[in-house]
Parts: structure tokens; sequence; C-alpha cells
């Protein structure tokens, strides 16, 4: 069954369930891959639009590092382009639930300067959780019937 997953990379809807119908609907479906496709992205982006506005007032690097990926029959939202991204996100290693991380400033490791994290993926993935799943599983369903009907 579908469900929202959130990784240390970011947030994906886990759809494995129908992992042997995507690969199916790519060789046999194509138009209804593709209309999945755009379907899953559309999703993927409404989370990944929460969390950049989340995100955006205390970092300019990161927004433009969140990105919607689809791959099969899942969708995931991704931070990348900057280390500072995880920070944020997750804390530092080994002070994963303090409420702050610790970073060398401008990469100097003599000098390090503590600040709060910023959550911006899992709370855009616990916003959206139910609309995003319920409408990956209509996506699927409907993939189905085009399938059927191409």
């Amino acid at each position: 069954m579908a469900g929202t997953t959130i990784l240390k990379t970011g947030f994906g809807v886990d759809v494995s369930d129908f992992k042997q119908f995507a690969k199916a609907l790519r060789l046999a479906a194509p138009k209804a891959k593709a209309e999945l496709a755009l379907q899953l992205r559309a999703l993927g982006q409404v989370v990944a639009d929460d969390a950049t506005s989340a995100v955006a007032p205390f970092s300019t690097t990161i927004p433009s590092g969140i990105k919607v990926r689809v791959s099969g029959a899942s969708v995931s939202v991704v931070a990348t382009v900057t280390p500072l991204s995880g920070l944020f996100e997750l804390g530092s290693k080994g002070r994963e639930n303090a409420d702050n991380f610790s970073h060398p400033v401008f990469g100097n490791k003599s000098v390090w300067v503590t600040q709060p994290k910023h959550e911006f993926l899992g709370p855009a993935v616990k916003n959206h959780e139910a609309e995003v799943t319920e409408a990956a599983t209509a996506a699927l369903d409907a993939a189905i019937h085009t399938a059927a009907t191409e």
C-alpha cells in the first residue's frame, strides 16, 4: 500500500507494492506511464513548494536545491546542493534530536558556531501526508484504468 517515508535524503511516497505494475506499465502502456509520472511529480511538487517556503527565510542556498524525483511508481522530494540542508533538517551527527547544530565558519575548522535547526522536509511531509497518499493511490488507479484501455 502507498505510504510516505522520511529518509535522510528527503521524503518519498512508497508504492513499492506496485513495482511489478510499474515495470509492466512502462513496457506495455507508455502513455499511462507518462501520465502517472506527471501526476506523481505534481504531488511531489506540492511538498517541495511547502518545504521551499519553510526554509527560504533561513537560507538562500537550500531552496534552489529542493527537487522532485520520479522513478517508476515512486516520487521523492530531496534537498541537494549543500551539506547545510542536511544539518538544517537532521542536525549534527550524534545530535539528531537536538534543536541546534554546529558548523565551521566558512570551512575554518578552528572557528565553530552553533545555530538552530530549521526542519523543512519533515514538516512539509506531515502537512501533506494524507493528501499525497490519497492522490498517489488515485493516480495509480487511473494509470491501471488507462493501461487497461490503451
